[in-house]
Formats: structure tokens, C-alpha cells, sequence
């Protein structure tokens, strides 16, 4: 009996849509008899598959999806769209040289879920993740806002699971969530009667931050930071800073999830300005990633001078750029 193991970028909505798209897709090509595992994937400022990717990968069918290449030859199916894709050019060349036809890259695509349904279509005979209506992980995954308005106050139910999804709900129900995306809509999902509760409760943390961030939010010629580290909180959503004040640039937050740190810097996509700075090359200086409007750097501790030094460096950078 095949064993697919399923690596897909953690608490996040584009990650989780994803995960649910290749497993959905390996039910119809495996058959239901093909035993599925999921893990959710973070990152950090080192390798996220450690010094053996071979030894990582150890299903028999291996898929990693919305997250980091590996060249190792275990790694069967790979799709993401981040520009920080590749640990190093070397991975970069050894993805170039492959040409694998199971592997698929393309940082302009808005989401990776979109991106990895419309290539299984295309090139492997996926029949689609047709109940999951995909156009909403390109409008989340990237920004695809009239105003923060939208992505703030949380009014339709993929914008509330995109919520719970960054509040680092346990992984066991955020893979009972991709289970569920693998047959329902987004709304029938929310409507499940545990995902219902979490989703209550990520709102109501939710509307708490928004208050603690108008608090603490100090602003610099057009840069905001906001310190939330005493918060404990994994998932902060990042368009809270732009949804209070209309004159930032860009905002730099940092946080303290358990047992590890992170300073996460956003772009404002409201803001009419020149060219803008591509933050996941910004943050990929500091060993972190993401996208050129939305990256960070994540700290295996709580090493406050660190974090403190790299948010300062950054913003400094960012400054630069709106002087």
C-alpha cells in the first residue's frame, strides 16, 4: 500500500488550500487505498530538512507544496511560487537541470494553490478541486484587496478560516481542516462544529489585537513596528497596521510564538508610491523568505537582542527606501 506524505507551508491559507489540492489529486491517482500523512512546515533561519533531505523525505510518494525546494531525488511532486524557493543557487540549478515534470515553479503566480490545480489539470489529468472556489487563495495569497477593510474585519467565511489558519490552531485540526477541504466548499467547512469554535475564538483574539496594535504601533517616517512578543502569538494579520493608519509604508511586527521568534515585514498595497522594495530578498539577507510583499525572518529562540537588532536593521532599510 503506497504511504503519500504531504509537506505543505503551515498555518497558513494558501499552504492548507494547497495541501488539500494534492491530496485530493493523489486519491485520484493512487487510489483510496494510497494512505495519506500530512505535515505542516515553518520557516526558519536554517534548512527546514535538515542535513539528510533524503532521510527527511520517507514516504513513498513525497509532495511538498506552498513551501521550499529540496533536490532530493525522494521529493516527487514539489510546487511553490515563493521567491525565496531555493535554499541556494545550487538548488536553484539542480531544479533547472532536472526538468522534472512532476515539479513546477512560478513566482508570479498569485497562490500556489491555484498554481498547483491549474498544472495537475494541465499536465497530469487532475479532474480539479472543484468544491474549494481557488480564486480566493490568489485574492489572500496575494493581497488582492480594494482596501484593508476586507482583510480585517473578516466578513466572509475564507477570510475567517484564513484567520484561524495564522493563529496557529493545533496541527491536528488544521489537518482535519485540509481533510475536510479535500470534499467541501469553504463554507461547509467553517460550518464543522469544532472548525466553528476555533474560528470564534481566532476572531475574538483577533479583534483583541487590533486594539493592542493601535496601541503600540510607533511610526517612523512612513514605517510602523509594532512589538506583540508578550502576546505569545503565531499568526498577526498583517494588514491590521494599513487598516489603522493609511500613511505607512510598510510595517515591521514582531512576535513570539512558543519557543522561537519572529519579526515579519509587510508592504502596504494601497500605497501610492515608486518603486517598491522586494521584501523577501530583504528578508532573505536576515536568513528568512516570503514574498516581495509580505516576508519574514524567523529565530529558533527567543533571543530578544537578536530579534531586536535584525527589526531595527530592517527597518532602517525600509526608512531608506521611503526617505
Amino acid at each position: 500500500m503506497d504511504s503519500a506524505h504531504v509537506y505543505y507551508h503551515g498555518h497558513c491559507f494558501d499552504g492548507v488550500l494547497s495541501a488539500a489540492v494534492i491530496a485530493r489529486f493523489f486519491r485520484q491517482r493512487y487510489g483510496e487505498r494510497c494512505r495519506i500523512a500530512f505535515r505542516g512546515m515553518t520557516h526558519r533561519n536554517r534548512d527546514p530538512y535538515g542535513a539528510n533531505h533524503a532521510a527527511f523525505f520517507d514516504g513513498s510518494i513525497n509532495a511538498v507544496v506552498d513551501f521550499r525546494y529540496s533536490p532530493a531525488s525522494s521529493l516527487n511532486w514539489w510546487c511553490d511560487h515563493h521567491h525565496t524557493a531555493f535554499l541556494s543557487e545550487e538548488d536553484r540549478l539542480a531544479f533547472e537541470r532536472g526538468d522534472n515534470p512532476q515539479h513546477c515553479f512560478d513566482p508570479a503566480a498569485p497562490s500556489c494553490a491555484a498554481l498547483l490545480d491549474r498544472f495537475l489539470r494541465d499536465n497530469h489529468g487532475f479532474d480539479g478541486a472543484d468544491a474549494v472556489d481557488l480564486s480566493w487563495a490568489d485574492r489572500i495569497d496575494g493581497a488582492q484587496f480594494s482596501s484593508p477593510k476586507e482583510p480585517v474585519e473578516l466578513e466572509s467565511p475564507a477570510l475567517r478560516l484564513m484567520q484561524l489558519l495564522e493563529s496557529a490552531p493545533s496541527w491536528e485540526l488544521e489537518q482535519r481542516i485540509i481533510t475536510l477541504l479535500m470534499e467541501r466548499n469553504i463554507e461547509a467547512v467553517e460550518a464543522a462544529a469544532d472548525v466553528r469554535q476555533a474560528v470564534s475564538n481566532a476572531v475574538a483574539q483577533h479583534t483583541y489585537t487590533i486594539s493592542q496594535v493601535a496601541e503600540r504601533m510607533k511610526v517612523e517616517h512612513g514605517v510602523a513596528i509594532v512589538d506583540l512578543r508578550d502576546m505569545a502569538q503565531v499568526g498577526i494579520n498583517r494588514y491590521i497596521p494599513y487598516y489603522l493608519s493609511d500613511e505607512l509604508h510598510y510595517a515591521v511586527v514582531l512576535s513570539a510564538p512558543t519557543g522561537r521568534s519572529k519579526v515579519g515585514l509587510s508592504r502596504n498595497p494601497w500605497a501610492e508610491r515608486g518603486q517598491p522594495l522586494d521584501l523577501a530578498t530583504l528578508a532573505a539577507e536576515f536568513g528568512g523568505g516570503g514574498h516581495a510583499a509580505a516576508a519574514a525572518v524567523v529565530f529558533a529562540s527567543e533571543d530578544r537582542a537578536a530579534v531586536d537588532r535584525c527589526a531595527a536593521k530592517i527597518a532602517e532599510r525600509l526608512r531608506m527606501v521611503d526617505g
